[in-house]
């Protein structure tokens, strides 16, 4: 019998097995306790046992959006593939909202797998895939645009910006300043498949949503990492977004990913939510990278 519990600082060996065993990138025990222990969010990761081992689990992080709601993050959903398919994830899900009430709304940034699973859950939707965006040379001049559409966002402030990139356990991160209230987050890392430097775009910090305040955080960016000798930046973003639009005026091109973002509204029945081009989604949102 399928018995479900909060995780424990000793489950976190099991937790490893559990996730290194279905993914490619592996994950060490220091990325437990920074995403689920140490985290600045209010964090729930529950587990789902058989026979004392570990079969399933699933994180869930409140956080705020710009717009004043909480929303609840899904992070690191993983059921043993011997279980799928026996109604854990959702049990999974209900007992998260549990640990964690009052949100307005849950989302997730899951691959292809995750996405076809968390469909199958009662008031999901896909909102739109999120495409990777890729330039391989200096930026191009660009035009401004009148964007007057409403923007949701998470809000990240010094507190939450230490713990997400200043303490991760894998990565390093370069913070560029255009002034103390805008700046971005980037990282550089080799390919290890082909040897080749790359430069990520993984957060823009805005004093407010403007279109030519994020064309110039995103060029200081893009400016920065081209003098790394980098071969590639690159910058998720949903389509038509004001992000991604940004990125197309630069002269960057989509590349086909496995990346979604799927929403379902608890109390938060304000349409324009679940229109994709109205979210600033960023690399930085998602668990890990």
């Amino acid at each position: 019998m399928v018995k479900y519990r909060s995780a424990q600082f000793e489950d976190i060996p099991q937790l490893c097995e559990l996730m290194n065993r279905q993914y490619k990138i592996k994950k060490n025990p220091a990325y437990f306790i920074w995403q689920f222990f140490e985290s600045v969010y209010p964090t729930s990761l529950l587990c789902a046992e058989d026979k004392g081992k570990i079969i399933g689990m699933l994180g869930l992080q409140k956080k705020q959006l710009n717009s004043g709601q909480s929303c609840g993050q899904i992070i690191d959903m993983l059921i043993s593939p011997l279980y799928r398919g026996l109604g854990i994830f959702g049990k999974l899900i209900d007992k998260s909202l549990e640990s964690i009430p009052d949100l307005d709304l849950i989302c997730v940034l899951p691959n292809s797998n995750g996405k076809n699973a968390i469909i199958k859950q009662k008031g999901w939707q896909v909102i739109h895939k999120i495409d990777n965006l890729k330039l391989t040379k200096e930026p191009l001049i660009n035009s401004n645009e009148d964007y007057s559409d409403k923007i949701f966002s998470f809000i990240y402030n010094e507190k939450i910006n230490n713990w997400r990139f200043h303490k991760h356990p894998y990565y390093n991160y370069k913070r560029i300043e255009h002034s103390d209230r805008e700046y971005c987050y980037l990282k550089i890392f080799t390919n290890k498949q082909d040897e080749t430097k790359k430069g990520d775009i993984v957060f823009v910090q805005e004093n407010k949503i403007s279109y030519e305040i994020l064309q110039k955080l995103i060029l200081n960016g893009c400016k920065y990492l081209f003098q790394e000798n980098i071969d590639s930046v690159n910058c998720w973003a949903i389509p038509n977004s004001m992000l991604y639009n940004s990125c197309i005026s630069f002269g960057f091109t989509p590349e086909k990913q496995e990346r979604y973002f799927c929403l379902r509204s608890l109390k938060y029945r304000d349409k324009d939510i679940t229109l994709a081009k109205n979210w600033q989604i960023y690399q930085a949102d998602t668990e890990f990278f």
